[in-house]
């Protein structure tokens, strides 16, 4: 307790405005969730930073939330400070031949091959680098975007997001992953702030170093396309639809896809951990309490509206055991739990 009366003193004293016992549900695409102790809103990158850096130097927990997408909030809620990242500015502060990294290895899903078709070929373009805060919604960086006649990002439409949690995930849509873009980036750790290039991340599937270190991304430079707007925008249009279609009250896909070795292994038609959970588990529309798997996709847990983070929590635990029940699997989660279960 004298941590917290601490931290509210400095953010008084800094003039950084909070709340108490906020609801955090309201916060999360999944709608569940228990009461932060505080709450602050960062409307840039500056408030961000000196908001990790009087947690940290008041000994108290924190989490940046960006969209609350790929995040399971307990009921019991979260013991200390809640900082959501609001931050949104963006500039093109340069041009530059910097041949963008390697691809990552996909895992691939029949319909991603189909998305793919009439991809243009970017690689002779000049390359764009585009500095956005890390709070700004991946959905409108991509219409802005167009706007200036820049590609790339086109490949991420529909899926909901910050620019900073698209880094801390590795966020894919078809084949492509989100740190392919990524040139530099300004992290802060509370203590020390830095700025990295694209190899610091150690991005892989569903992965990036952020998760092991915890740092904050502050700011992000993208090497985007003066490329074909309107074939782009198609595409952009193409995987928006295909992502309506996907459960809407969720934490987005609760487990990564099997990697191929796996699917070999098992004879599977696809790595798609959906098929899995619905063809080979059986589990599609099962439920507890007002959680359940998805009929649309199995890969999604919904909530119908009455759903508590316990019934969620359950529901995933399930999933494991059967899994490794029936075939020995040890189950990856994509999703994130925040505060005790």
């Amino acid at each position: 307790m004298p941590k917290i009366k601490n931290l509210i003193a400095e953010l008084e004293r800094n003039r950084i405005s909070y709340r108490e016992e906020q609801s955090l549900a309201q916060f999360t695409t999944l709608r569940v969730g228990g009461n932060a102790r505080l709450l602050v809103t960062a409307d840039d990158f500056n408030a961000l930073e000196l908001s990790v850096r009087l947690a940290v130097a008041n000994q108290v927990p924190f989490r940046v939330i960006g969209c609350g997408s790929n995040l399971i909030i307990s009921g019991r809620g979260f013991d200390g400070l809640i900082i959501l990242n609001r931050s949104k500015s963006w500039e093109i502060i340069g041009e530059t031949k910097v041949s963008k990294p390697k691809r990552i290895t996909s895992r691939y899903n029949p319909i991603d091959e189909e998305l793919r078709a009439g991809e243009a070929d970017v690689s002779s373009l000049p390359k764009k680098i585009v500095r956005v805060d890390s709070g700004f919604s991946n959905s409108a960086l991509i219409e802005e975007m167009f706007k200036q006649g820049l590609t790339g990002l086109e490949w991420f439409s529909g899926i909901p997001s910050t620019v900073g949690g698209a880094v801390y995930m590795n966020m894919h849509g078809a084949h492509a992953y989100f740190g392919h873009l990524v040139h530099r980036a300004q992290l802060t750790d509370g203590v020390t702030t830095k700025i990295v290039d694209n190899a610091y991340f150690q991005f892989a599937y569903d992965f990036s170093i952020l998760q092991q270190t915890k740092e904050i991304v502050l700011w992000i430079e993208l090497l985007l396309d003066a490329g074909n707007v309107e074939q782009a925008g198609q595409k952009a249009k193409e995987w928006r639809l295909l992502k309506s279609r996907q459960p809407r009250r969720s934490a987005g896909c609760i487990f990564k896809n099997l990697a191929p070795e796996i699917q070999k292994k098992y004879n599977l038609p696809t790595s798609s951990i959906g098929y899995l959970i619905d063809k080979v588990l059986n589990l599609r529309g099962y439920r507890i309490g007002g959680a359940f798997i998805s009929e649309k996709h199995a890969a999604f847990i919904e909530n119908d509206g009455t759903a508590k983070a316990d019934d969620v929590y359950q529901l995933v635990e399930l999933i494991k055991v059967k899994a490794h029940d029936a075939l020995g699997l040890e189950l990856e989660t994509e999703v994130e739990f925040v505060g005790k279960f």
